[in-house]
């Protein structure tokens, strides 16, 4: 029998990088294993056990090696993204912009002209010591190295920012309001925009407001008294505060009072809302006529709902906590031991009682499984990335497959994928057949009531027609 060669060729390319794709799912373990849906549409290949990969889909191609690098790029628009050792390093590419980041500590983003930015864009972070920008106009561009001198021009909420030596002189300027920092925090003054203050922190401190919200603030000796006046809508709104001792507020509708570690709260506008405060904030007792209700006894039981029907409850904080919630329509039910050691979801049609419910589940670090009440069910273990990074795809691709000693893939009862030892041994069903795949080394398989074994089947024969057309996409988001 003649061997093949492109197949030896095959799995030495694989070796070296995963930049092909074979034709049909073959399963060459450790070298590789590939699985391709019909009409090649989605394409996975790992190589090196769990180590190398290579997945094609309509909309893009995702390779690289674990966990240290991924390469993404896209078909349909001119997009590139690289992950070094994420989150660690992240580069993205697109019609000849271009910015990366290393730990969201040091930041570079590069912008090429355009008909409304006629001029190239640059900027540049060391956080939290320089920062800068380059436009091409003086009111839009800075530099700034911290602490010695520099300005910031449109971030952190304020048009401007000025400073020499900080903490020693800053200036922070939004619109007409200033303010004017010597040896921040401890001396400061507020000018323009319709306010006036000053402050010599903690010994004493003003602020005026005028305008359609006029508002008076003091301080003496801060925190142990501080006073606060605002015109609200149908009166005034004030506060007088001696922390830890006492404080007091009183608006149109609300009478809020603390002595020491016991309080309470009476709300008549816009709804009714009566609270009691007991050693607070361990015990808090609180019922509204919106529905609200706050029943804590920490940290032995607390109960609280919102008045969006929100609905959570917490036993021996932290062991167990359980919220119910509506969101697009679903209800929502979230079951928690240790915050994540077990995490279970659960989404149903209110509207339906009887449709089956959506799952996810984490028992960490051992498995996680999802179901999305429509026949597709997913089961991976181990699991220790999923239950902390259940929206973040980089981690899915490159860190939860260093772990997969077992994937089950159920795409309807008549499709099904499973895979032991990142693949080692492979279980496919279509329909009545089915195969088992013990690596390169042999197949037991059978298709229209024939069993058949065959012996190195990946190298000396093709693969039966009933897989040809057989779909294993990747993983939805959100599932392993």
């Amino acid at each position: 029998m003649k061997l093949p060669g492109h197949r030896w060729l095959m799995a030495l390319l694989c070796l070296a990088a995963p930049t092909f794709s074979p034709a049909a799912d073959e399963n060459l373990w450790p070298v590789s294993v590939t699985r391709e849906a019909a009409a090649g549409a989605v394409s996975r290949t790992d190589a090196a056990g769990p180590l190398l990969f290579d997945y094609s889909q309509p909309d893009r191609r995702e390779w690289g090696l674990r966990p240290l690098f991924l390469h993404r790029t896209y078909t349909a628009i001119d997009r590139t993204q690289d992950y070094l050792l994420f989150p660690f390093f992240y580069s993205n590419s697109q019609g000849g912009d271009t910015r990366w980041s290393f730990f969201s500590l040091i930041n570079s983003d590069r912008r090429t002209a355009t008909a409304d930015e006629p001029a190239d864009w640059r900027g540049f972070d060391v956080w939290p010591f320089y920062f800068s920008r380059s436009t091409g106009k003086p009111e839009t561009s800075y530099r700034a190295f911290l602490p010695l001198h520099g300005t910031i021009r449109h971030r952190f909420g304020d048009d401007r920012i000025d400073f020499t030596l900080f903490p020693l002189y800053s200036r922070w300027q939004k619109g007409e309001r200033v303010e004017t920092d010597l040896v921040w925090p401890f001396y400061r003054e507020i000018h323009g925009g319709g306010e006036e203050g000053w402050a010599l922190w903690p010994l004493y401190g003003e602020r005026q407001k005028t305008g359609n919200n006029p508002a008076r603030s003091r301080f003496v000796l801060w925190p142990f008294w501080l006073e606060r006046d605002r015109v609200v809508e149908g009166g005034t709104d004030t506060l007088r505060a001696s922390f830890p001792f006492f404080s007091t507020r009183r608006a149109p509708g609300l009478r809020d009072d603390m002595w020491l570690f016991f309080g309470s709260l009476h709300q008549t506008e816009p709804v009714a809302y009566d609270e009691t405060r007991y050693f607070w904030p361990l015990f808090v007792q609180g019922h509204g006529a919106d529905g609200r209700i706050k029943n804590r006894w920490a940290p032995f039981y607390a109960h609280s709902v919102k008045p969006s029907g929100d609905d959570k409850t917490w036993v021996l904080w932290p062991l167990f906590r359980e919220e119910n919630w509506t969101d697009a329509g679903l209800a929502q039910t979230k079951t928690q031991f240790l915050y994540f050691v077990y995490w279970h979801l659960d989404q149903r049609d209110p509207l339906r009682p009887a449709a089956p419910h959506a799952r996810k589940t984490h028992l960490w670090p051992l498995f996680s499984a999802w179901d999305n009440g429509a026949g597709r069910r997913q089961v991976q273990a181990l699991s220790p990335f999923e239950v902390f990074y259940q929206h973040d795809n980089e981690v899915r691709l490159l860190w939860s497959p260093l772990f997969a000693l077992y994937r089950f893939d159920r795409r309807s009862p008549e499709s099904v994928r499973t895979g032991f030892l990142f693949d080692c041994v492979t279980y496919r069903r279509e329909a009545a057949a089915w195969d088992i795949d013990l690596g390169p080394l042999c197949r037991l398989s059978r298709d229209a009531g024939r069993t058949r074994f065959s012996v190195l089947p990946a190298l000396f024969a093709r693969r039966q027609p009933v897989f040809a057309n057989a779909s294993a996409p990747a993983p939805a988001a959100g599932q392993p």
